[in-house]
């Protein structure tokens, strides 16, 4: 296919026109289809207005359909249902391969006194029918053009102002149905292109050369590039590379959200499909199924390791893309049997309490290995006397019949067992005993009985307030194994609840001797505190542990003369003072 603009009469009189009364205007569009082979001509046709019309640029997309991009000033035919602007200057235009069907054609344009905006400079259609063309305006050589004003741009513009000279890039969707992306790129030279010397690859990648920075004006450039500045104070070439993607590529990814089938087992499996840009879709998902849907759920009913394939499909750009996703299924339908017995085997009542702990069952039988069964959930049970016994359980699933079975042995037998119980007095000499009860179980309760008094309790609260041997009673009840043991207990008992003894004097002399003030009594005063002065009131010793930490006679690192200390000892209830005599 050619294109050019020409006055009508210097083209083949067998060009058929599509649009223009006969006659056009000044100029029109042209197009021809010639035969790769011979260069004969297939079929012609003219394309513009009664006035000025010029095409520039020639494209096919991958149906073979013919796409056009040129300038007008007349008024060139808008089709329905395709973005335009009012009066515009430029026009895109669509046809068959024949050339003898319009499928569409549009107009866009600026604000400013001419129609004609730009001077094309580039135009593709890419795989996904994508329309993308480039151009130039502004005056520019001393040779008066439209301008780039006004010109419409999208949000995401790379720059949406215009100094009225830049290059302009515009992308439109399949069938100039919408705008998708539009922008003005220039600083503040007068840019324009002098000749062909901009592509669009297949990808939709334009490469486009710039005559900028001229006059030593600006332009922009990103970072790391080869020449970020002007070279010449005329006028500099500038190269662009833009990628027009604009995301047509289909990515696919799924999300993985997992239920258990309430029915009969397996997992039930829904898809959540992330794709972009894809309308068409393709599930394998191992386990001999497969789907079209969107975001499908499938039934697993086999546990395993299962490799799913997801295809995603973009139609129109003629795209696709596939994801993997390994799941292992181990969610399936399980009926299991199972219980616990809580029992005492000394309990002559031979009561077992279970706890049922079967899982997706709906019937249960009991057996419980002495001629008794149950059908009950959880039943309740007592053996007529000692022996070993085999609990049994058996549980269906009706809707799936699926059964299972699980057994407990239980015991019961006598049980002379007798708990183990010691007494002794305590070094504390404040009244109280100390006990070792062995083993304390939580169906045990303790009564001890003190000279006609009933205390209960694992620990008795009672004092001897004499210093004597002591005797008491102690009744342990065996709540469930009905039981009751005696025991008629003595003690040793010393009762001097502030016993203290503090030497009066002691000899630090380094002989070895009586070097330290060693404390005695009742180790069991509640926060005890050892205090020593000297006659002046200076501390020279003092410590909370009076009965492990003693003094040496020494204050400063070095032993005292020979005098008389004073002490204080004193707890929560009672202090003691004196006096103590250091001798060398």
């Amino acid at each position: 296919y050619i294109t050019g603009g020409t006055n009508r009469a210097q083209w083949p009189a067998t060009a058929q026109s599509l649009m223009a009364a006969p006659g056009g205007g000044p100029a029109d569009g042209f197009l021809a289809r010639l035969n790769a082979n011979t260069g004969a001509i297939f079929r012609t046709t003219f394309l513009g207005t009664n006035a000025y019309d010029q095409s520039f640029f020639v494209k096919t997309d991958r149906f073979n359909d013919v796409y056009v991009f040129g300038q007008t000033k007349g008024n060139y035919l808008v089709t329905p249902g395709t973005f335009n602007t009012v009066n515009g200057g430029q026009f895109v235009h669509k046809l068959n391969p024949d050339l003898n069907t319009t499928y569409f054609s549009t107009v866009f344009g600026g604000t400013g006194n001419q129609r004609t905006n730009i001077a094309p400079t580039a135009f593709a259609v890419d795989r996904c029918l994508n329309i993308m063309l480039s151009g130039w305006g502004g005056t520019s050589n001393n040779t008066n053009m439209g301008n780039t004003v006004g010109l419409p741009t999208t949000n995401d513009a790379f720059q949406a102002t215009t100094d009225g000279s830049d290059m302009y890039f515009m992308v439109l969707e399949r069938n100039a149905v919408a705008l998708k992306f539009a922008s003005f790129y220039g600083g503040t030279a007068r840019e324009h292109v002098d000749g062909g010397t901009s592509r669009f690859d297949p990808e939709g990648r334009i490469y486009q050369a710039v005559c900028a920075g001229c006059a030593g004006m600006s332009f922009p450039t990103t970072p790391g590039v080869a020449g970020p500045t002007n070279g010449s104070t005329n006028c500099n070439i500038a190269g662009i590379k833009i990628d027009f993607n604009l995301g047509i590529q289909a990515v696919a990814a799924v999300e993985l959200n997992i239920d258990i089938d309430t029915i009969c087992g397996g997992a039930l499996v829904t898809f959540d499909n992330t794709s972009v840009n894809a309308n068409a879709f393709f599930w394998d998902f191992g386990n001999g199924q497969t789907s079209s849907q969107q975001s499908p759920t499938v039934v697993y009913r086999d546990t395993g390791v299962f490799s799913i394939m997801m295809i995603a499909f973009d139609t129109i750009c003629d795209l696709s893309d596939t994801t993997y996703l390994t799941f292992e299924n181990d969610f399936f339908r399980e009926v299991v049997a199972d219980f616990t017995a809580d029992f005492r085997s000394c309990d002559g009542s031979g009561a077992v309490i279970l706890t049922n702990l079967s899982r997706d069952a709906n019937q249960y039988f009991w057996d419980f290995g002495d001629g008794n069964s149950s059908r009950q959930f959880q039943p309740q049970h007592n053996f007529s006397g000692p022996g070993r016994y085999l609990i049994t359980l058996i549980v269906r699933d009706s809707i799936c019949d699926l059964w299972d079975t699980t057994t407990v042995e239980v015991i019961f037998e006598i049980d002379d067992f007798r708990p183990e119980v010691n007494v002794r007095g305590t070094d504390c000499a404040d009244g109280t005993i100390e006990l070792d009860l062995g083993p304390m179980e939580p169906h045990y309760i303790y009564e001890w009985t003190f000279s006609g008094i009933v205390e209960t309790g694992p620990q008795p609260r009672h004092i001897f307030r004499s210093t004597d041997l002591h005797q008491f009673r102690l009744t342990i009840i065996d709540t469930l194994c009905r039981r009751t043991f005696v025991y008629d207990l003595e003690v040793e008992v010393i009762y001097e609840p502030n016993r203290l003894y503090i030497p009066n004097a002691f000899t630090p002399n380094q002989d070895g001797v009586n070097e330290f003030l060693i404390i005695g009594g009742n180790t069991c005063l509640e926060n005890p505190r050892f205090v020593i002065l000297s006659r002046w009131g200076e501390v020279v010793f003092e410590t909370d542990k009076p009965f492990e930490e003693f003094w040496d006679g020494k204050h400063n690192g070095k032993i005292v003369t020979t005098d008389v200390f004073v002490y204080r000892f004193y707890t929560e209830k009672k202090s003691w003072t004196g006096t103590i005599t250091v001798m060398k």
